[in-house]
């Protein structure tokens, strides 16, 4: 499929996660609503991989560079930063911290509920 074919197919469900999000009693990020669009359609097989692969790979090699714009913005609030360092030092390495281990633990029970469905499956063929 064409890469002008996979933009409109992103661009469209954005707009949709737009519309959506105006219709919620409550603040929502639309982009976080695109990305579960996304899900949901591939969940549902009516968004096949291959329909938006190239522009998925092409962003992805490309990121770096699209955080520029977001790390400049940043830079002009250097002062502010600054004056707040210690504050953003704790929660970055507290939050971090907390990601890294609910990680740890999300992998090491979805790995100990595959090895027990596994076992599950393998017993029902024994008998």
């Amino acid at each position: 499929m064409g890469i002008l074919w996979q933009i409109g197919i992103l661009f469209g469900i954005c707009l949709a996660s737009e519309w959506l999000v105006t219709l919620l009693p409550f603040a929502f990020p639309s982009s976080v609503m695109a990305m579960l669009i996304v899900l949901v359609l591939l969940l549902c097989g009516l968004l096949r991989i291959r329909h938006i692969k190239e522009l998925s790979v092409w962003f992805s090699q490309n990121m770096g560079f699209l955080f520029v714009p977001a790390c400049t913005a940043v830079m002009e609030y250097f002062d502010l930063i600054a004056a707040n360092l210690v504050p953003i030092f704790v929660i970055s390495l507290v939050s971090a911290l907390l990601v890294f281990g609910v990680t740890g633990w999300t992998v090491k029970g979805l790995i100990w509920l595959q090895n027990k469905l596994v076992g599950t499956e393998e017993a029902k063929k024994n008998g």
